[in-house]
This record gives structure tokens, C-alpha cells and sequence, in this order.
């Protein structure tokens, strides 16, 4: 049976042990150390955030561990010189380089800022007053864009405009056939029309009717044609082949839609004449340049002197007749 070591073995033994755990020791404290030298901190850029563990002393070391380049014009806060505190947050903003185009001026500048309303407020620029932006206000900023205003208002417009008459014809048969007199003058009435105009950079775009209202009436004019016949007036009523000559002229675009003498309705393919005696319905054969036409009487007229007939538009059309001529014509008869 062995002997038990003497005090000094023991004490060197205990020695050897104390040796052996004072690197372990400092091997821990170390690393719990680091661990305890980390702080957490929250980088904002340009409105994207990120989590970082850190042992970085100041803002600049941690935006180099982050690997985010900041150069002048941009705006970090804390100071890249500011201590890192666990917890803090650090926000990063870069400035943008953009042009903006105010009244064809040109300037560049670097905003700090998200969309095209802050490019604009950075310039000292209201853009909630009387501003036509392109882009959007809302529009993200981007480097290098260009940005174009214009100065943008609505101005009210007032306008006066004439009201044309129409014309009322009726018969009389108190007035010698042919007869045409005017019985009430027509009288152009007027009214006020309001326009909202749109003007950019002094120049006025669409208008857009907001009002409209007459200021007068119109007074229709009122014509009267007389249907007496004169003594000893014989109504056209045989046959003829005898073909003669006369000036006629001719009426159109601006009669469409008035009634003739015996009631119709002219239209621009109305194959009708006028004239200032024979009797409605009386056929007549027109000749001219080659082409021939029958037509019936159901107007009156022509008033002007010198001339015979007054062909209706689609008589015209058929002869390609125009301006006053002379037309071959024989009566056929009602």
C-alpha cells in the first residue's frame, strides 16, 4: 500500500491545476467578451432598413462595415462621427442629382428626398400651386432625370354669339300670284356662352363649355306669297313640244330644310323649279349640255330680274348646271 503524498507534492499538484485553467479562463473571457462588445444597431437607407450586429466605436465605421458609400450632399444621422450606442437607429439619405425645368429655365440640383414634390420644395417651390409637373409629383426620384413645369391657371371666358332667324313663308290669296312680301323682318337674336380655358405658360389650350344662355330672342322672319291669280291667267294644262330658251339660275345649300311655296320640304336631291305664275305641279323637260331633266313647279320665284327659272339642287345636280345660264326647256303639262 502506497504512501500518501507529503504537503508539498499536494501543493504542487493544486499548482499545476491552477496553471491549467487560467488560459481556459481567458479563452472564455474573451469570447464572451466580444460578444458583450456587440451592439445592434438599425440602418435606414433611403428608406430601406437593415439590422447590424456591431463592434464599431463610431457612425463611420459602421457605415464601412455596412459597406454604404455616403458622399458629400448626402446627410447621415447621428455625425459619421457620433458614438454607436446598442439600439440607436442611423439614417442614411443620398442626394439625388436631378434638372429641373422651371419656365424653360434649367437648373440642376442634388435632392434630399423620395419623389419629384421634394426635388421641387428643395428649389423653394410650392408644388401644390398652379403647377402642371411631369413627372407626377408622386413619381420616385431617379439620378439624372430631368423634371418639367409649367405654370398652369383656368381662366373664364365670356363669348356673344349670334342666334340666326329662321323663316316662316304662308299663302295669301288676297296677293297676286308671284307676289312675295316680307310681313315681320327677321331679327338676329345673341347669347352669352362661358368657356373654362385652360392656359399653360401664358398659352391657352381647350376650351370646355361651362354656360350658355340667350341674351335676345330671335325674331323669325315671316314671308308671305301671294296665290291670286291674275284676270285671264290660263293654267297650263296640254302638252307641248315645242322646246324654248331661257336664263334660269339656281338655289340651294342655303335653302335646305325651308318649305317652298306649295308646302315641301327642300332638301338638297329636290328635283323641283320655280317659278313666278304657272301653276304647281306643271311638268317641265330641262335641256343643258347634253343632259336632260323633268322637274315639277312647286316654288316661287326667281325674284331677280331677267331670269325665268330657279332650279332646285337636285335638278342642278342632273344638268350640272351652276351660276346663271341659258336652258333649253318645253312644258309638259300638270
Amino acid at each position: 500500500m502506497g504512501e500518501r503524498p507529503t504537503g508539498a507534492a499536494r501543493f504542487l499538484k493544486t499548482h499545476y491545476i491552477i496553471a491549467a485553467l487560467i488560459p481556459a479562463l481567458i479563452i472564455i473571457l474573451s469570447v464572451t467578451g466580444f460578444v458583450w462588445a456587440q451592439k445592434g444597431v438599425t440602418v435606414m437607407v433611403d428608406g430601406a432598413s437593415s439590422f447590424y450586429k456591431t463592434q464599431s466605436d463610431d457612425v463611420a465605421g459602421l457605415l464601412d462595415q455596412a459597406e454604404i458609400v455616403v458622399s458629400d450632399g448626402d446627410v447621415v444621422t447621428p455625425a459619421l462621427a457620433a458614438q454607436v450606442e446598442d439600439g440607436m437607429i442611423v439614417v442614411v439619405r443620398h442626394a439625388v442629382p436631378v434638372t429641373v425645368v422651371i419656365s424653360g429655365e434649367a437648373t440642376e440640383i442634388n435632392v434630399i428626398g423620395l419623389t419629384v414634390a421634394d426635388a421641387l420644395v428643395a428649389l423653394g417651390v410650392d408644388p401644390s400651386t398652379g403647377l402642371l409637373v411631369e413627372p407626377a409629383l408622386d413619381a420616385p426620384l431617379a439620378a439624372d432625370m430631368t423634371i418639367q413645369t409649367s405654370e398652369m391657371f383656368v381662366r373664364l371666358v365670356e363669348e356673344r354669339r349670334e342666334i340666326p332667324f329662321e323663316t316662316t313663308t304662308r299663302n295669301d290669296a288676297t296677293l297676286a300670284q308671284g307676289t312675295r312680301k316680307v310681313e315681320t323682318e327677321g331679327v338676329p337674336g345673341s347669347e352669352l356662352l362661358v368657356y373654362e380655358v385652360i392656359v399653360i405658360d401664358g398659352v391657352e389650350g381647350d376650351r370646355t363649355l361651362k354656360a350658355q344662355a340667350a341674351v335676345t330672342e330671335p325674331v323669325d322672319e315671316v314671308v308671305v306669297l301671294g296665290t291670286k291669280r291674275s284676270v285671264g291667267h290660263t293654267t297650263v294644262s296640254r302638252d307641248t313640244t315645242e322646246w324654248r330658251t331661257a336664263v334660269c339660275s339656281w338655289y340651294g345649300p342655303g335653302f335646305y330644310g325651308r318649305t317652298t311655296a306649295s308646302g315641301l320640304t327642300l332638301t338638297e336631291d329636290s328635283v323641283i323649279v320655280a317659278h313666278r305664275t304657272l301653276a304647281f305641279g306643271t311638268r317641265i323637260e330641262f335641256s343643258y349640255n347634253g343632259r336632260t331633266v323633268v322637274a315639277e313647279v312647286q316654288d316661287r320665284g326667281p325674284f331677280a330680274s331677267g331670269r325665268t327659272f330657279d332650279l332646285g339642287p337636285g335638278v342642278a345636280k342632273a344638268l350640272g348646271f351652276s351660276g346663271v345660264r341659258s336652258v333649253s326647256y318645253r312644258i309638259l303639262g300638270n
